[in-house]
């Protein structure tokens, strides 16, 4: 599966050509984008997302962070399982560092930076 490569949020461009991503990249991609978009934000599925209510605010609790977590990851069907969330809360940013299973059962490591 190919997919356009978005860095920080932009699409990228070599010259005047948009740059693809395949492979575990492209589902390293779905799943921070998965991650970085507010369960409901997205007009066309509302259930796309993440829910965040566990994770924003003053009462950070890992445990349900780690099962909402879970539960979007789990919009991606090429993701078998999620092995290991790590937090690392500093003020209002949260970076989660993941290791998941793909359906080739190899090894995908993410590390996402979320505003809380």
């Amino acid at each position: 599966m190919k997919d356009l490569l978005i860095k920080n949020g932009d699409l990228v461009f070599t010259g005047t050509d948009f740059r693809l991503v395949k492979g575990s990249e492209q589902l390293r991609q779905n799943v921070e984008s998965i991650l970085k978009t507010s369960e409901g934000e997205y007009v066309l599925d509302e259930d796309l997302g993440l829910n965040r209510e566990n994770i924003l605010g003053k009462g950070f609790d890992e445990e349900l962070a780690r099962t909402d977590i879970v539960e979007a990851i789990g919009q991606e069907q090429r993701i078998e399982e999620v092995s290991q969330i790590d937090f690392e809360k500093n003020g209002r940013e949260l970076k989660i560092n993941l290791k998941m299973i793909e359906m080739d059962e190899e090894e995908l490591e993410l590390e996402v930076d979320l505003d809380a």
